[in-house]
């Protein structure tokens, strides 16, 4: 999250975000550099909440190639970026994603066709799938 006089730039993974970041603050002050690059809306300190706030969306099947491609990049890469600093409380968090990408990846052995499968019918193992197919939810 990137936070301007003007206003909020919400980072959502995979579309486009980092080169808006620097963009903005190559041409504009920032104020606020969220440390956790991905910080949720939710998460916005109270004292930004009346500057207006935008993201950037990408078409679904764009992101998920790319996502697809990213996640499934070397395991040197994955291993480097969880021993990359994050926020304080936010280990748990990463390494809980990362298992829920492990599954629905197979640790890297699935195709692109059934990982999206997966993802879209919530065939993989964790303890928030039974939820996410019952509810309609998917990745």
């Amino acid at each position: 999250m990137l936070v301007t006089k003007g206003f909020v730039f919400v980072h959502i993974p995979k579309t486009g975000g980092s080169f808006i970041q620097t963009v903005i603050g190559e041409h504009l002050p920032v104020l606020d550099l969220s440390s956790y690059t991905h910080t949720p809306y939710a998460e916005l300190p109270e004292r930004w909440r009346h500057l207006p706030a935008f993201c950037v969306v990408r078409n679904p099947w764009d992101w998920y190639v790319s996502w697809f491609h990213h996640s499934i990049r070397s395991p040197e890469k994955r291993n480097a970026r969880l021993r990359s600093p994050v926020a304080p409380g936010r280990e748990a968090l990463r390494r809980e994603k990362r298992a829920v990408w492990d599954g629905v990846l197979r640790s890297g052995r699935a195709s692109f066709d059934e990982v999206v499968t997966r993802l879209c019918t919530g065939d993989f193992d964790h303890s928030l799938a039974p939820m996410m197919r019952r509810e309609g939810i998917d990745l």
